[in-house]
């Protein structure tokens, strides 16, 4: 086996293993649109991993998110900086969460312009089909006491391409328009998979969130 096919086999491995978030139901039919998104042969990007450099609190915790769930991520990221700090005096500095947006999860990374745009609310059927992205305070307010957000790039292209299809363009396009409409604050990973073996490898612990 030559290196070139070697590296092919690898990256398509790691691309299935990180497709799992999405569901087994729907492996088979989300596998031709994130292959067609992928640049063959293009050099990878160079991916903002400074956030690992900046764990360096007592406690830390990741968040697995691979579905919206209310935010229920969220919730868990609040409760485990509010119950440290009330039980061990713990500040914000000291416990410090990082949540991966994966999956459908994916999402709640995007801005209000795309949520609007792209009718997501409705298209999630979400009660009472908001216009807005409903979890964008919630980001916010833990960005502001030191959370990291991470968002997937496997997730992206796929929901991008579902997306394109129903507004008649290029699926590229709608994914390079939702990488550059990322909620302030989020961070693009090469993929859910990738961010929650990384973060614990930085001393998260691991919690299952949706």
């Amino acid at each position: 086996m030559t290196d070139l096919q070697h590296s092919g086999d690898r990256r398509a491995f790691v691309r299935d293993l990180a497709l799992g978030a999405l569901g087994a139901a729907s492996l088979a039919a989300a596998l031709p649109e994130v292959l067609s998104a992928e640049t063959n042969g293009a050099a990878a990007p160079a991916w903002d991993l400074s956030w690992t450099d900046r764990l360096k609190g007592k406690h830390r915790a990741v968040f697995d998110s691979a579905d919206l769930a209310d935010g229920f991520a969220f919730f868990n990221a609040v409760t485990f900086m509010n119950q440290y700090r009330d039980v061990y005096g713990a500040s914000d500095a000291d416990a410090q969460a990082v949540v991966v947006m994966r999956g459908k999860g994916f999402y709640m990374a995007l801005n209000d312009a795309m949520w609007a745009k792209y009718g997501l609310g409705q298209e999630l059927k979400l009660a009472g089909a908001p216009a807005a992205n409903p979890h964008a305070r919630s980001i916010a307010g833990l960005l502001g006491r030191g959370a990291t957000m991470l968002a997937c790039n496997v997730a992206a292209p796929y929901f991008a391409g579902e997306a394109a299809k129903k507004a008649g363009v290029a699926a590229d396009v709608v994914h390079a328009e939702w990488l550059a409409n990322l909620l302030p604050g989020v961070v693009i990973m090469p993929s859910g998979v990738f961010s929650l073996i990384r973060a614990q490898e930085a001393g998260c612990s691991m919690v299952k969130s949706a």
